[in-house]
């Protein structure tokens, strides 16, 4: 089988050319036609071009953790009427893809808090379609960046620093975290701490 490449995140709604297709004949010189013959794909592949012999693929957005990989099987026909059926591998790579939010985007902390040596409001979790990526975090801006940091074992926690919380001086902190992945990809997040009234 010939095998083909393309990578995630092509547009193929209006239709993708993977290339012409070419074809050996002992028989010079000849004249070829293609055309879709089957294969678990068929339905989202067409031959196209100025020259009618390009190899298209219309599947919308291409996304590899949605479909790796493609089969089709492509038929190339003679002027005489000789036919050659070939399947046709096509492989999705995979790209490292930017983080798309961190979670949560708010805590709450209770008024009278001392917060002077560094208070963990909890884990940040980066959302990735890249499930394997590793990410850090980073305070990256916001009203109140000052007195966050991020820390924690895991260097994915979110710390607050501003001594001892008081509804009626400041009942919301808003700080923008950064995540970026292991392709150095990021996403900035608006993160809001709420004190709560006691």
């Amino acid at each position: 089988p010939l095998n083909l490449n393309v990578d995630e995140n092509t547009d193929s709604a209006s239709g993708f050319s993977l290339g012409s297709l070419a074809t050996s004949d002992p028989d010079f010189p000849e004249s070829f036609t293609y055309a879709i013959q089957g294969g678990a794909d068929a339905s989202r592949f067409s031959i196209g071009g100025p020259g009618n012999d390009e190899l298209i693929l219309t599947d919308g957005m291409l996304d590899f953790e949605t479909q790796s990989s493609y089969s089709v099987v492509v038929r190339v026909t003679d002027s005489a009427g000789n036919t050659y059926d070939e399947t046709i591998a096509v492989s999705v790579n995979d790209l490292n893809e930017a983080p798309t939010a961190i979670t949560p985007s708010a805590f709450n902390i209770v008024e009278g808090t001392n917060t002077s040596s560094g208070t963990s409001l909890g884990l940040l979790l980066a959302t990735d379609e890249d499930v394997t990526d590793s990410f850090s975090y980073t305070i990256q801006g916001g009203p109140d960046a000052s007195v966050f940091s991020i820390g924690g074992a895991g260097g994915n926690e979110l710390i607050l620093t501003d001594g001892t919380l008081d509804y009626e001086t400041q009942s919301i902190y808003r700080v923008i975290v950064r995540v970026a992945d292991s392709g150095g990809n990021h996403y900035d997040q608006l993160i809001e701490v709420t004190v709560d009234d006691s």
